[in-house]
């Protein structure tokens, strides 16, 4: 049996897309889905599946997975729900292969932190993308072309299957041009009516057929709108068109230059960090504009709104070759010659083995002062799985107690931030908060010591750390600890 993790929203399935093309490739009797939230695809495909609430985390002991499972298989980080990490953490424990599906949006994501520690835990790390991205890719990952359902436009041309299309949509008058909307997303249905109507008041020959979350088919003079597809007929409805209008999500983006159409992408991350509070975005589902490689970006036109420029450049786009040879010529450089990245990951996922892994538990404590924790950052980039302890205790190290963003060791140029660490912060007059925790005094240094003692190596980050905890936790377990101290400086108080 092969599991497949995968969840999806009405508007959102792309994680659920990409397991349900995999699938194909197996025998539907070996077959099930551990799924979260909207299941209609699932039931449409005839798999075997079962519920869970993703937004909860579980022992991996009490999650009940059918005894002869061969191979785990993640449809997208294991990282991005809480019950997947439990999953990943049971796939470990009960030796069973496990498998990473993921998109890889630029060159270099494969270096990144989150990244390269899925692909130091798990068997597997599989990413799906154009061509160029191949190239000079790490020897533990794959690389395979978009997981595209391509029954029902392989070996024809753009013509041929243009002209099933309108006869299929019963379209009398042929049009001079077609746009493809993948609209599921009420916010990108609204910015697809706004380009339409642009173009009828342009007086443009131009069918636009949106897929949206309609249960019956609707016609209104050139717009079309069709009830959700299929993955072969989302392929299918994009090598007939001239445009495609989506979301900026990376699944529709990549997949319609993998068949060589130029797409207009709408929205901006839905969740962003913006002067350390969290902004709701519009259209899409955390994704990012930055995380696109600057070639792709080059190929694709991304707004997070319609506009009348906005309809002046897709006016052009569609009606004056030059423009057209342009864009096309920037997409033909990327796309991928094959599109067999779906059979490709499945062969793969039976080649999986299950690869014992003995990595050490580092745990790292410090007070929360600044040179203190640049060291922390630069130790947690050597020990990829250490965890971190801070103390935070403003009247004794003179620094105020911060934002937990400002832990956050993440570089740069990384798109996804991670920012594991235990923090117990105290007060800013003493350490009067004690004065609510009193009961729980023992029991509070008694967990962290029961972290050093199941430690395989514990780092303490300064001599003035280890002397607030020297008595209390750490004096019994010299043998494990390792001070390091680059003569960082005892605050006035802390003497």
């Amino acid at each position: 049996m092969y599991l497949f993790i995968t969840y999806a929203r009405k508007e959102m399935k792309g994680v659920q897309i990409r397991g349900l093309r995999v699938a194909k490739y197996f025998p539907k009797k070996e077959v099930m889905f551990l799924n979260g939230g909207n299941d209609d695809w699932l039931k449409k495909g005839g798999y075997r599946y079962k519920n869970y609430d993703f937004n909860k985390f579980y022992l991996p002991s009490k999650i009940k997975i059918p005894k002869n499972t061969k191979c785990i298989v993640f449809c997208d980080l294991p990282t991005n729900r809480a019950f997947q990490v439990s999953l990943l953490m049971l796939s470990r424990e009960r030796h069973i292969p496990c498998v990473v599906l993921d998109n890889i949006y630029r060159r270099d994501q494969t270096e990144d932190t989150v990244y390269r520690n899925i692909r130091l835990y798990s068997d597997r790390l599989i990413l799906s993308g154009l061509d160029f991205m191949r190239k000079n890719k790490p020897k533990d990952v794959s690389i395979v072309p978009p997981l595209i359902d391509n029954t029902l436009i392989a070996g024809k041309e753009k013509d041929e299957i243009r002209k099933e299309m309108i006869k299929k949509l019963n379209i009398k008058t042929e049009p001079e041009k077609i746009v493809f909307c993948v609209a599921y997303n009420p916010f990108i249905y609204e910015q697809t009516i706004k380009i339409y109507d642009y173009l009828q008041k342009e007086k443009k020959n131009v069918l636009f057929v949106v897929t949206s979350q309609t249960k019956t088919t609707k016609r209104k003079a050139n717009l079309i709108e069709i009830p959700p597809l299929k993955g072969d007929e989302m392929s299918f409805f994009t090598k007939a068109s001239d445009l495609v209008i989506c979301k900026a999500g990376y699944l529709q983006i990549i997949e319609a230059l993998a068949i060589g159409v130029p797409v207009i992408a709408f929205g901006q991350a839905s969740l962003e960090a913006k002067k350390g509070k969290i902004i709701i975005g519009k259209g899409t589902s955390g994704f990012k504009k930055k995380w696109l490689d600057k070639k792709i970006l080059e190929a694709v036109i991304i707004s997070d709104c319609f506009s009348n420029a906005l309809g002046k450049k897709i006016n052009q786009l569609l009606f004056s070759s030059t423009l057209y040879r342009s864009i096309t010529k920037k997409i033909n450089a990327l796309r991928s010659s094959k599109l067999n990245g779906a059979k490709l990951t499945a062969e793969l996922i039976k080649k999986t083995k299950f690869r014992p892994k003995n990595f050490p538990k580092v745990l790292v404590i410090s007070l929360d002062k600044e040179e203190e924790t640049k060291e922390v950052k630069r130790v947690l980039r050597e020990y990829p799985f250490a965890l971190p302890i801070y103390f935070s205790m403003p009247f004794f190290t003179n620094v105020f107690n911060r934002r937990l963003l400002e832990y956050d060791p993440t570089l740069e140029n990384e798109s996804l931030h991670y920012n594991p660490a235990l923090v117990y912060s105290f007060d800013f007059d003493s350490l009067h908060s004690f004065a609510k925790i009193f009961p729980w005094y023992n029991s509070l240094f008694e967990s962290i010591e029961y972290l050093v003692k199941n430690s395989d190596k514990c780092l303490v980050i300064g001599k003035e750390t280890y002397n607030y905890l020297e008595k209390v936790v750490l004096e019994k377990y010299k043998k494990k600890i390792k001070i390091v101290d680059k003569n960082f400086k005892y605050n006035i108080r802390g003497k």
